[in-house]
């Protein structure tokens, strides 16, 4: 059993997809506003859910980012300063934006992709 198994719920039946409040699966990352105070994490479909610490506000929810329904294949998240959004990496090396509370940030002009090929494991600025 791995530690995300303890913080993350199992998936509530009848409710799932980006924005539902359910965690479908494990988390595959996590991030943290500028502030600390509030963040969200990314499950394997891609759905994400939004959090807050203490008695901060909720961020806004993330929008426009990719979701694959029954498909395990996220393998992390980070945001891009300055952007009001950020980027979901897939398992073949796929960097897919999203925004959350402002524009999503441009594609990344180069990178590694495997297609095909589950090799991703995480991404970070």
């Amino acid at each position: 059993m791995s530690p995300l198994d303890l913080l993350v719920p199992p998936p509530r039946a009848g409710c799932a997809g980006p924005g539902s409040g359910a965690v479908v699966g494990r988390a595959r990352g996590w991030v943290l506003s500028d502030n600390a105070h509030e963040g969200g994490r990314v499950d394997g479909y891609g759905g994400t859910h939004r959090f807050r610490v203490g008695g901060a506000s909720l961020p806004p929810p993330a929008t426009g980012g990719p979701y694959w329904p029954g498909w395990n294949i996220v393998r992390g998240i980070t945001l891009v300063p300055g952007s009001g959004g950020g980027w979901v990496l897939d398992g073949f090396g796929g960097v897919h934006p999203f925004a959350a509370g402002g524009s999503a940030p441009g594609a990344p002009s180069s990178g590694p992709y495997w297609g095909g090929q589950d090799r991703s494991r995480g991404v970070g600025l």
